[in-house]
């Protein structure tokens, strides 16, 4: 077996680049190996059940990454002005402006939609539940706090797919 130039962690950022660019059905395990530094034996040997488990290490890292710099930040204590504005500020550093594609999309795309919908949906539920609970602080009350967040995520989310178009 080849050993990788990559720790776990940097593996699991290059799988998720090829998967943010290519999609789920667009990810060729030759991509994936390379981006990886694992030869395709080695590939299976880390991850036995192949690309989709790879897609759900690379979902299962992204959950952690937004929960840690998103959800987290937005339910600390202070001004929920300035939670919401350091949201932004991280989401567009981490989507460079809108030139790094949105794994969310990519991967909800094709059958990627059915193979990791909960995933997906775990990551989206998270996201809208701390927007809500900031919209509640600011007085709105639950229905409105619930569009007012699904709102947020439809704008941001809506604005990478045109950035990727």
């Amino acid at each position: 077996m080849r050993k990788s130039a990559h720790t776990p962690e940097e593996r699991t950022k290059n799988l998720m680049e090829v998967f943010r660019k290519a999609g789920y059905e667009g990810a060729s395990l030759t991509e994936l190996s390379k981006a990886s530094g694992l030869g395709r034996a080695s590939l299976y040997h880390f991850y036995p059940e192949g690309k989709q488990e790879m897609g759900r290490t690379v979902l299962k890292t992204a959950e952690a990454w937004i929960e840690q710099h998103v959800t987290a930040p937005l339910q600390n204590p202070g001004d929920a002005k300035i939670r919401f504005e350091r949201m932004l500020q991280t989401l567009d550093k981490f989507y460079d402006g809108g030139g790094k594609y949105c794994l969310v999309e990519t991967l909800s795309l094709g059958c990627g939609a059915e193979l990791f919908r909960a995933e997906l949906q775990a990551i989206l539920r998270k996201w809208q539940g701390s927007l809500e609970q900031l919209a509640r602080e600011e007085g709105l009350d639950r229905e409105q706090a619930r569009i007012w967040a699904q709102s947020v995520i439809v704008q941001i989310e809506g604005a990478l797919v045109v950035s990727r178009a």
